[in-house]
């Protein structure tokens, strides 16, 4: 490297407060676990960003960008009053070059919102580094750089497993074409007596075959709003719970369906069941300051060891524990809880039943509907009369001036 180049990039470093964007654009990818150049994206090299058309694009550029500049002033006053250490684990914000390469490196194009956002802060650092707590009850919320990382990381899965699927429905296609050409050849009737069940069961076999079962066992809730698939190259991870699971945006509903451009849902290990969470990442942020504004939250004192001595440098972990009942439950399951009530609220008539073919899809979609008794859902129902359903008119979240919100 040239000395005159170096000298300028080292003010550049001084001047600057790009954290993600470099001084020399094509080095970006500026973080922690850089892949190779050659790797970059590598996935996602067929994949592009003409797939942000399959769904429904929001009409309104801006939409969600109020609701996130609302949540985070009351989400930060409510930090400075009662989690100042989850406050200090918050970064600084990025800048439009950090945003725009940001975007590069991704290959997307984020709603105006969610580049909003990432205005106000970089997500948190490390949580082992601060020996600090995931901010949304648990949940960490990724720093751009590590959200380029876990994107990248599910590219990988999702071409691994949207191939394997692939290639099982080829096969899958091929043992229908071979049991019909053997039905034509044979002139079968009712009465041949041959029996063909060997080959549809090996056909299953070969479909459930490691894998590629797990690829295509996928569903959603509300159906159709999100892919029924594993893992997708547009859809973007945006907190997790450091176990696998994610609230991720969404870039790429099904086509032709009610999804939107920008929804937010989760996703991951645990979720082979999709779950529609807010329509905008705006939405889920006035969820989450809603909860902490009702109090539906509790600070769990951290401990040292065997002894009762309190930890020094934490007060402790934001829990979600519902003020009515005082039962504590992770947010991943708070909010699927929630769309599932919704999305079971929707199908309901005006007087509020639910129709027998309502009954039966919920019993076809639901992972667990066991767990649904009777399928009585009246307001009243014990597993639903606990969940406060989402409304950004709350009144304890009131508008006020946009632009204190820092």
């Amino acid at each position: 490297m040239k000395l005159g180049k170096t000298i300028q990039e080292f003010f550049y470093s001084l001047s600057t407060s790009d954290k993600y964007s470099e001084f020399d654009s094509r080095k970006s990818f500026n973080r922690v676990n850089k892949p190779d150049e050659t790797n970059l994206l590598y996935s996602h090299q067929n994949q592009s960003s003409a797939l942000l058309s399959d769904g429904n694009s929001n009409s309104d550029h801006n939409a969600g960008v109020h609701e996130v500049r609302l949540a985070w002033r009351h989400i930060k006053n409510w930090l400075y009053r009662y989690a100042p250490d989850l406050n200090a684990s918050l970064q600084s914000r990025c800048t439009e070059s950090d945003l725009n390469e940001f975007q590069k490196d991704l290959n997307v194009s984020l709603p105006q919102c969610l580049v909003e956002f990432y205005k106000l802060t970089d997500g948190q650092s490390s949580l082992k580094d601060t020996n600090s707590y995931g901010l949304v009850y648990g949940l960490k919320l990724l720093s751009i750089d590590e959200v380029v990382v876990m994107t990248e990381r599910w590219r990988k899965i999702a071409d691994y497993t949207n191939t394997r699927t692939s290639s099982s429905q080829q096969v899958k296609g091929l043992k229908r074409a071979q049991i019909n050409e053997s039905k034509a050849s044979l002139s079968l009737d009712e009465d041949s007596g041959l029996d063909l069940s060997n080959a549809k069961v090996h056909s299953k076999r070969v479909v459930s075959d490691k894998g590629s079962a797990k690829a295509q066992d996928q569903s959603s809730i509300p159906p159709n709003r999100i892919r029924d698939t594993f893992a997708h190259p547009m859809w973007i991870p945006l907190l997790t719970d450091e176990v696998g699971n994610y609230v991720g945006i969404d870039l790429s509903p099904p086509t032709g369906s009610d999804g939107v451009v920008g929804q937010i849902i989760l996703f991951g290990r645990e979720f082979d069941c999709k779950y529609l969470v807010a329509d905008t990442f705006g939405d889920f942020l006035l969820i989450f300051a809603n909860d902490l504004e009702i109090g539906n939250w509790e600070i769990k004192t951290p401990h040292t060891g065997n002894s009762e001595d309190l930890m020094i440098g934490s007060e402790g972990e934001l829990v979600f524990v519902d003020k009515k009942t005082k039962e504590e439950k992770t947010y991943l399951d708070v909010l699927k809880s929630r769309s599932i009530e919704k999305w079971i609220n929707s199908l309901k008539s005006e007087n509020g039943d639910l129709s027998e073919e309502a009954r039966q899809t919920i019993e076809q979609t639901v992972e667990k509907p066991e767990s649904l008794p009777n399928l009585n859902f009246s307001t009243e129902n014990e597993i639903y009369k606990n969940m406060i359903p989402f409304d950004t008119s709350y009144t304890n979240i009131s508008d006020g001036n946009d632009d204190d919100y820092y």
